[in-house]
């Protein structure tokens, strides 16, 4: 039964992307979560949501060469418009050295074959899916399709967080509160911090484009919907009782707030908020320890890290190999970490590090600094100082709002990284790169894109 339900999900996706390879697009995202669906497939592991990323592009490739003969325009001669929008956001060359790095490190693995098969589902499947979302999006309503996809699939996970703990049913043994657990939704997921991880950005996705300064990202009709949910994704990360998720947002919101209210008024209401909340002795005992890394998880997270970083010390350029951190670890491994499996460092760059390369690691951060500077080379100065926009012409102050809107999204991802892995999990490897894609598409030169 299983197989026949898999055949059929696969065909009809591969018929939709086939007849409309934007639809396919928007489908894969909202089911970014199927990667739990896992079985083999001529003898290969795999997941649902490779299959529907392998499908989705293969369907982009029939459908682009047979344009050719329509005088549209074949494979090669899309791929070299690609690449040039990618060059013209600085973001090509550091995408580059990501590849290559990856690649370097699927070489140095201890373990080439399981090394392989998670480069192939972390870095060459999310890159393809990538270069197709570049491609057919040319409108206003399809950039914003994107994002209302990623909605669905937020709201479709915080659904089911909800209703784990509102009816115990799909509850994990360990996070069921029996037995002196603390109860923990984790979704569709098989931890709780995968909820928070998958939620964060959309949730601030979302937020950006709901409070984005002097215009409205999203039409009137569909605000109460994007609200729907914002609240609802914030809920999810609470049950899930995620700290860095709650961080991430929170930091985000402050600076979306700051970005749309001025500095002064957001700042103080947020030091009254916390002055209040840590009048309260139960927020106080649990807040200052985690801020502080004094309770249990911050103690374990430290250890690890200092090991971590015994590691990197020794491997400084080759890391440990993609997939190589748990079986080299342990030479490493402090007494006072008393996890028994880990996967990664659980920090942003060290995961980079070790699991790319120094060169991966590099490239990381190339990424964030083009970025940077893409969002500064088109957020006029006027629109950070408060002052008016009158100057602009409507369709520059909607981009650059995007624009910012991305970078908050891209901030929430980075803080929360200081302390988990937001990269390293199947549909993680595919929404690090929506901000980046998204920015790209806010900055086209297409008309279509423009009238914004």
């Amino acid at each position: 039964m299983e197989f026949v339900l898999l055949t059929v999900f696969l065909v009809a996706l591969f018929l939709v992307a086939l007849v409309r390879p934007y639809w396919g697009v928007l489908l894969v995202l909202f089911l970014l979560p199927s990667y739990e669906w896992r079985f083999e497939m001529l003898g290969l592991p795999t997941t649902f949501l490779e299959c529907s990323i392998l499908l989705v592009v293969l369907a982009w490739l029939l459908r682009t060469h047979w344009n050719r003969y329509a005088g549209v325009g074949g494979v090669s001669e899309r791929l070299r418009r690609l690449g040039g929008q990618l060059l013209g956001a600085h973001l090509l060359w550091p995408s580059v050295l990501f590849v290559l790095a990856s690649v370097l490190a699927v070489v140095v693995a201890p373990d080439a074959i399981r090394a392989f098969g998670l480069w192939r589902a972390f870095v060459l499947e999310p890159l393809l899916l990538m270069l197709v979302l570049l491609d057919v999006v040319e409108r206003k309503d399809q950039w914003m399709g994107v994002v209302w996809s990623l909605g669905l699939a937020a709201l479709a996970v915080s659904l089911g967080a909800v209703l784990q703990v509102a009816t115990g049913i799909g509850l994990l043994e360990g996070y069921d509160g029996m037995g002196g657990s603390v109860l923990r939704a984790t979704s569709f997921f098989t931890y709780p911090a995968a909820v928070g991880l998958f939620l964060t950005p959309i949730a601030l996705l979302f937020l950006g484009l709901l409070l984005a300064p002097r215009e409205a990202l999203i039409s009137t009709p569909y605000r109460a919907s994007a609200w729907f949910i914002v609240l609802f994704s914030v809920l999810g990360v609470v049950l899930a009782q995620t700290d860095g998720a709650i961080v991430g947002i929170a930091l985000g919101t402050t600076v979306l707030a700051c970005w749309r209210w001025g500095w002064w008024k957001p700042l103080v209401a947020v030091g009254f908020v916390g002055l209040v909340l840590l009048a309260v002795p139960a927020f106080r005992g649990r807040a200052i320890p985690a801020v502080t890394f004094q309770d249990t998880s911050g103690q374990v997270r430290l250890a690890l890290w200092e090991g971590s970083l015994y590691l990197l010390a020794d491997r400084p350029v080759l890391g440990s190999g993609l997939g190589g951190f748990t079986q080299l670890y342990g030479d490493y491994k402090l007494a006072q970490h008393t996890e028994s499996t880990i996967n990664y460092p659980h920090s942003l760059l060290l995961n980079f590090w070790a699991e790319l390369t120094v060169f991966g690691a590099i490239s990381v951060l190339w990424l964030l600094v083009a970025f940077t500077r893409l969002v500064q080379t088109n957020l006029p100065p006027s629109s950070l100082s408060g002052r008016s926009l009158q100057d602009h012409v409507s369709q520059n102050v909607k981009r650059d709002s995007r624009l910012g809107v991305l970078a908050i999204v891209l901030l929430g991802v980075v803080v929360y990284g200081i302390v988990d892995v937001p990269f390293f999990k199947n549909d993680l490897a595919v929404l690090w790169w929506i901000p980046f894609v998204l920015a790209v598409l806010a900055t086209t030169n297409s008309d279509s894109l423009k009238e914004m």
